[in-house]
């Protein structure tokens, strides 16, 4: 069991996302860029997607701090994924839960609906961005996340994205798509939050 991690400065957590959405040196994020703050296996970070050849920086405490690489561009992934680790803080912030299935285009198109014509199907980014990143760029920016995995993100079905976005323990490269994770255990004030990772898990009597 990890130890719980304690609640954050939402002014500061949300100062950094700001700060860390734009590469060092430029005034305008990249085309593919979204930020958000989450908790993780290491505390809590700030997550960036980028199309820049390199993660960006982040301004804490009036400094430029360099965030580390998450995951490299691959299939059906063409940005990087970046990862900060933030310092905690006492303050008591609001959090945004989301309880899974984030990605529902796991087929084509049916032939001749022009209500979904012409839109991305499957496990890439152009999916997770039509699905998710993008309708929820502005709540992602506005506090926290505890973000759980559903059964749509498991490997044999979004995993791939989910792995690299936002599993809380590092990307692993080597396989694609991370296998659950160990139980998170987030305290929230005098409230104690338990991810326990069981996307497959089957319903009783199932």
């Amino acid at each position: 069991m990890r130890p719980p991690l304690p609640l954050l400065s939402l002014c500061a957590l949300l100062s950094a996302a700001c700060a860390a959405a734009t590469a060092a040196g430029t005034s305008t994020p990249a085309a593919t860029g979204h930020a958000w703050v989450q908790y993780s296996a290491r505390g809590v970070e700030l997550r960036v997607v980028t199309a820049e050849v390199r993660c960006p920086h982040a301004l804490l405490d009036g400094q430029q701090t360099p965030m580390d690489l998450r995951s490299e561009p691959g299939e059906g992934y063409p940005a990087r994924t970046c990862a900060l680790a933030l310092p905690a803080a006492t303050k008591q912030v609001e959090v945004v839960i989301h309880l899974g299935d984030y990605l529902y285009r796991e087929s084509p198109c049916p032939a001749g609906n022009k209500g979904c014509e012409g839109s991305p199907w499957g496990d890439s980014l152009s999916v997770w961005q039509a699905d998710f990143l993008t309708p929820a760029d502005k709540l992602l920016a506005s506090a926290p996340w505890l973000l759980l995995r559903g059964n749509h993100e498991e490997c044999t079905r979004a995993g791939k994205g989910w792995s690299r976005l936002f599993d809380p323990d590092p990307f692993d490269a080597a396989k694609g798509c991370n296998p659950p994770a160990e139980p998170l255990w987030v305290r929230l004030g005098a409230v104690d939050l338990l991810d326990l990772d069981n996307p497959a898990a089957k319903a009783a009597g199932n």
